[in-house]
């Protein structure tokens, strides 16, 4: 694959395996992305996919100097210093689980885990050193944190660093340094193998001729940074240090870090990427824990309630900015609507149109739907004539009637109007269409709707239309059913993944759904409520994880918030980090929205256990993925 190609598949995109430089090439950054640059510390909660990763990966050095989006000055300008990223990567974990499985003694398990995280930490500092010193390539028009210092005081600062991590590199140059750290992890799974051979024989004090074990790693960070920051003259410089997937690290590691938010280090900002459903109660402890507001900042990478309007607004420019930049990588930059490529949502809102029609007037796209629904629906009927409302005069009715009425049931008129066919006898009775093609869920803001916000997806499917598109001239069209079809391909893709994460079989689940059989009786509950039960105007699309749910149900949803499954609604100055998702409120994903015909809006809230006790009066089946076809990897 030619660089061309590789910027331009947006399939293959992964911040984890990109390096910085490709990173930067194609960030856009979203609102979060100003409070996570500040001079604070930070927890950035998100689930997989939601741009952790990116969004670290962007605050080092070597991003900010490549990267020249509208925004990129600014930030190079503002940022104070120097950001080290601190993978959490499989190399890593595979190491603890194999420590954990192979070495019983629970001492020395901890020296080994603790010996591995120091290392990871240290690798990336004398990683970041050396990026720091080298000369900067030709191109670079933004240089950011280089220093310069000849090869005696080089010298100087490996020498110093060496003593502090136990090591003596070959020569006394950074590059070296960074080999001979690298090499310790090798060092640390021989140690392992060692303990296994003997069955726990070699015990700690037999371990001493391995000084580097006892490293407290940031310590040893904190004496490296200020040997560096002295030579180069810069004594009152400032390190972030970055680490991305918290929730996989050990817990004694995530208390560490925890507790390094109420840091005295001067030299020292800490910037944790996180999923919302973590383990370590430390993060949440009222007495022993640093707060946020306080100690640091908590930075929420999702949108829960899409109708707050600031929230929706900045989600809304995010979705678009990437678009563009997504149009610039393919040479259609000459394009410039999304609503003239996708056009408009079927749940658009008042004023979308810019047609003389009014919307709710009988010919307008509401009135139609008003009229339509009212004809084909007793309930529906039933609901308005209470109301003495007509669905032709809805435009006689006082705006305060329409604003508490009308516009609050559009969502749900939109969705039964699309899916309910007529019903020739007087009964209450529901029928269903069946539609191959959901193009109720095209249109761009319905598109952006469904992202959630979130990167990966957007430059996946945005990638995928945009591949199945008309071009003429230098405008673009994608045909709404074409639309309907991918993002129904792209939920059934979405729910193979869920398969694929087993859960404890209960009499709830079944073992070939593997997770998906959990969200798909919760998101079945809700497109009964929507579609098929009794029309009203507030129908249940959210649940609270009640008391009375068991530990592995819970267990099972915690593991479905972290994928991205279902998304937390916290209340207005609610926690966004969960040890325990009881009391809390969750709706599912919109991603999995084509797949049920649910409205992409929070909705009124429900029990869980509720929902379960009613279980066997769900009478809709979706068309459930019974194969896997996963297009992209959910990582950052």
């Amino acid at each position: 694959m030619n660089e061309r190609e590789s910027i331009y598949s947006f399939e293959a995109y992964n911040a984890r395996w990109l390096t910085s430089s490709q990173v930067a090439a194609t960030f856009v950054p979203p609102s979060q992305f100003f409070d996570l640059a500040k001079h604070r510390h930070s927890v950035l909660v998100g689930p997989r996919g939601s741009g952790k990763t990116t969004l670290l990966k962007m605050l080092q050095p070597a991003a900010l100097e490549k990267w020249h989006g509208v925004d990129a000055d600014w930030h190079r300008n503002n940022i104070d210093y120097t950001g080290v990223f601190i993978p959490a990567d499989i190399s890593w974990r595979q190491q603890l689980d194999s420590t954990n499985s192979r070495i019983q003694d629970k001492d020395q398990r901890l020296l080994l885990s603790n010996a591995a995280f120091a290392t990871h930490i240290l690798q990336a500092i004398v990683e970041t050193m050396y990026y720091r010193l080298s000369k900067a390539p030709d191109g670079i028009v933004a240089p950011f944190k280089r220093c310069n210092v000849d090869k005696n005081n080089e010298a100087i600062i490996v020498n110093e660093i060496s003593k502090v991590f136990k090591t003596t590199p070959s020569i006394p140059t950074l590059l070296s340094l960074k080999h001979t750290i690298t090499t310790r992890l090798s060092d640390i799974k021989t140690i392992i193998n060692k303990i296994s051979i003997t069955k726990g024989e070699l015990e700690l004090n037999n371990l001493s001729e391995y000084q580097f074990l006892f490293i407290d790693p940031l310590s040893a960070a904190g004496s490296a940074v200020e040997i560096f920051d002295d030579i180069c003259g810069e004594q009152d410089s400032k390190w972030a240090l970055m680490f991305d997937e918290l929730e996989i690290a050990p817990e004694s590691i995530q208390s560490e870090l925890i507790q390094a938010l109420r840091s005295t280090n001067p030299k020292f900002l800490f910037k944790l990427a996180q999923a919302p459903s973590t383990s370590c109660s430390k993060i949440t402890s009222p007495d022993k824990s640093p707060s946020p507001g306080n100690d640091y900042d908590a930075i929420q990478l999702w949108y829960a309630h899409k109708e707050q309007n600031e929230a929706s607004r900045k989600k809304k420019t995010f979705c678009i900015n990437l678009w563009n930049s997504i149009l610039q990588n393919r040479g259609h930059s000459a394009i410039s609507s999304p609503d003239d490529v996708f056009g408009k949502s079927y749940f658009e809102q008042d004023g979308d149109r810019k047609d003389k029609v009014n919307p709710y007037g009988p010919t307008g796209h509401w009135g139609r739907r008003f009229i339509r629904l009212y004809q084909i629906d007793q309930t529906f009927k039933e609901f308005l004539d209470k109301r003495n409302i007509e669905p032709e005069k809805i435009l006689e009715l006082s705006p305060e009637i329409r604003a508490s009425v009308i516009r609050k049931v559009r969502p749900i008129v939109a969705v039964r109007e699309f899916y309910i066919r007529p019903n020739e006898s007087e009964n209450k009775t529901i029928n269903l269409r069946s539609r191959k093609s959901i193009e109720l869920y095209a249109g761009a803001d319905s598109i952006f709707d469904i992202s959630e916000g979130h990167p990966r997806w957007l430059k996946v499917v945005l990638g995928r239309l945009l591949d199945k598109g008309v071009i003429t001239g230098n405008s673009l069209r994608v045909k709404s059913s074409v639309q309907g079809e991918e993002l129904l391909a792209s939920a059934k893709r979405f729910a193979a993944l869920l398969q694929t994460y087993p859960v404890e079989e209960t009499s709830l689940t079944q073992r070939h759904q593997g997770l998906f059989s959990i969200i798909d009786l919760i998101a079945n509950y809700f497109k009964n409520q929507v579609v098929k039960a009794p029309f009203t105007p507030e129908p249940y699309l959210s649940f609270v994880v009640d008391s009375q749910i068991s530990n592995a149900l819970h267990n099972s949803l915690a593991q479905a918030l972290n994928l991205g499954a279902i998304v937390y609604a916290p209340d207005r100055d609610g926690e966004v980090l969960l040890t325990s998702l009881r009391g809390k409120r969750f709706r599912i994903s919109y991603w999995l929205a084509p797949l049920y015909g649910l409205p992409l809006i929070l909705g009124k809230s429900i029990s869980l256990s509720t929902i379960l006790s009613e279980k066997h009066s769900l009478k809709i089946e979706p068309d459930a993925p019974r194969t896997l076809d996963l297009p992209f990897d959910m990582g950052d």
